[in-house]
């Protein structure tokens, strides 16, 4: 899988596949205080936890984690993944981050999700993608999401353990002929 995505990129943003070896540059690119509302992140990430956490995806089968470069100036914004992988269902579940305030609201992500879309569903001939989201931050991030083409699913409830609670999830998909229709 990973070859059919390797060079994923346009005139802005380049998709790297991330190895061990990244680890530092990750830790350091990462604003971990506006982070926190990723379990991962409900306490400072270590380097060691960064290196597992890589090295675990590098021999996944099912994930596919890749860091997003800026090609201007060469500066790591985030990292995007498939995970999940279901090849008989052709299904996946789709995770993206910018790592520093500073990087977001400025179309990195929307435009990283889109490169990832196009090539999920055309390289890939995945059928669907899915994200999921917290519930709580239904407003902006829900507003966010339907924009890109995704639909609500559901709530799972109580899916997700973030600061001493459980909390609720929603689940957003897009469907390849729903990323192929025309925008309206």
């Amino acid at each position: 899988m990973f070859l059919k995505l390797m060079g994923i990129r346009d005139g802005r943003l380049r998709f790297i596949r991330a190895h061990v070896e990244d680890a530092q540059r990750a830790l350091a690119a990462m604003d971990q205080n506006s982070l926190k509302n990723f379990a991962i992140f409900s306490k400072p990430v270590t380097l060691d936890d960064e290196r597992r956490y890589l090295e675990r995806m590098e021999k996944s089968h099912v994930d596919h984690v890749y860091l997003i470069e800026h090609l201007d100036d060469g500066r790591l914004l985030g990292s995007i993944g498939l995970h999940e992988l279901d090849e008989i269902n052709r299904s996946a579940r789709l995770g993206c981050m910018i790592y520093h305030p500073d990087d977001r609201g400025k179309g990195h992500g929307s435009h990283a999700i889109k490169l990832m879309l196009r090539a999920a569903f055309t390289r890939l001939d995945l059928h669907k993608i899915y994200v999921q989201i917290l519930a709580n931050h239904g407003g902006r991030a829900l507003d966010w999401w339907q924009r890109l083409g995704f639909t609500v699913e559901g709530t799972m409830r109580e899916e997700y353990f973030l600061n001493d609670a459980w909390r609720d999830m929603l689940r957003l998909s897009i469907l390849r002929r729903e990323w192929e229709a025309p925008a309206k």
